[in-house]
């Protein structure tokens, strides 16, 4: 170990990891964004708007920002980060109302509103702008806001779990859903899904719903080089997903089930 860089510290001071704060309170763990991290954010944030704002329009100084702020709170989303969240959100529409008044020193503070923080009906929105396309369409942006980014806790694997064991493919199935069920893309797969097969589970040929529950099946299992595109996928209902990882199982084939 390096002597510079290594420090004996008390978990209840806490201590700086790869941009979190890790301490523990009244004997909870307690895993933070750390401050560090975040003036680093706001500081590059801040350069961006203060320098390459000069150059840029709203709708492009909206298309730099946003894949930093999106990938920084993607990172910190899984800890104890909403106050911090909010607290970059506030920060940013600071930033973004001096700039604006900046570049229209002419206009009154009731039009740089209207213009970028308000919608038609003058309820506040997130920083937007728009332009005009080479198709001469109108195309908005919106500012990625902090403050709405849901957090997701991790969920913990088993120690004994194995991904290449075929014995644990019906949990690795399961872990993989309940990871992504809240995700966009993946609520268009389980329509995808649910259409192909007119809303029946090809096992037992009754109706998957809400109330019935499901899980998502590959066809050409994981543990043996399965993807996840749609037609190595099927929604089968859990006592019917079990039934088809039994061993002795002998039931109808999942594919033709398939509909158009």
């Amino acid at each position: 170990m390096s002597p510079e860089k290594t420090v004996i510290i008390h978990i209840n001071d806490g201590f700086d990891f790869l941009g979190f704060t890790i301490p523990k309170f009244k004997g909870k763990l307690i895993i933070k964004p750390s401050r560090k991290s975040q003036q680093t954010l706001l500081e590059k944030m801040r350069l961006i708007i203060k320098v390459e704002g000069k150059q840029l329009s709203a709708y492009g100084l909206i298309r730099r920002l946003n894949p930093i702020l999106q990938g920084w709170c993607n990172y910190h989303r899984h800890v104890v980060a909403s106050r911090t969240f909010k607290r970059i959100d506030d920060q940013l529409y600071r930033m973004l109302w001096a700039w604006a008044k900046a570049r229209h020193r002419n206009k009154s503070q009731r039009w740089i509103y209207q213009q970028y923080f308000s919608d038609c009906h003058g309820r506040r929105q997130p920083f937007q702008a728009s332009t005009i396309d080479e198709a001469g369409q109108q195309v908005m942006a919106t500012l990625f806001r902090p403050a709405l980014v849901p957090i997701r806790r991790h969920i913990k694997l088993y120690g004994a779990a194995n991904p290449y064991d075929p014995a644990w493919e019906p949990y690795f199935e399961q872990r993989r859903f309940r990871k992504t069920a809240d995700e966009l893309p993946k609520r268009f797969q389980l329509r995808a899904l649910w259409r192909l097969q007119r809303g029946l589970c090809p096992v037992c040929g009754k109706l998957i719903n809400r109330t019935t529950g499901w899980h998502i099946h590959h066809l050409l299992w994981r543990v043996y080089g399965g993807d996840d595109e749609l037609d190595n996928l099927v929604l089968l209902h859990p006592a019917c997903h079990t039934q088809v990882h039994h061993p002795d199982y002998n039931g109808p084939s999942l594919r033709p089930a398939m509909g158009a």
